[in-house]
């Protein structure tokens, strides 16, 4: 699966000092499997999903919390996409 915030940016920001994974897609009705592309987050380094960015929730190599900055207010700020039978394999 996959999500996306039409009415507004997400930041995520790592509480303790550790890498973590994200899997980001470019702005569409669907994401595109052809373009995911995958980053390793360095430590002491948050991110900031532009709206519409279709992102997977977060992957942290350890359990951790992240302060997360998020829209508030009227409208539907979250759309979720379900692979169902699709096959994604990232490349490096």
């Amino acid at each position: 699966m996959m999500e996306k915030h039409p009415l507004g940016s997400q930041a995520f920001i790592p509480m303790e000092d550790t890498k973590f994974l994200v899997f980001v897609a470019p702005r569409g009705d669907k994401p595109d499997i052809n373009k995911i592309q995958s980053f390793l987050v360095p430590k002491q380094t948050g991110v900031n999903y532009k709206t519409g960015i279709w992102h997977f929730p977060l992957i942290s190599v350890k359990n951790m919390n992240f302060l997360i900055v998020d829209r508030k207010g009227k409208g539907n700020n979250l759309v979720i996409y379900k692979f169902k039978k699709d096959k994604i394999i990232l490349k490096k």
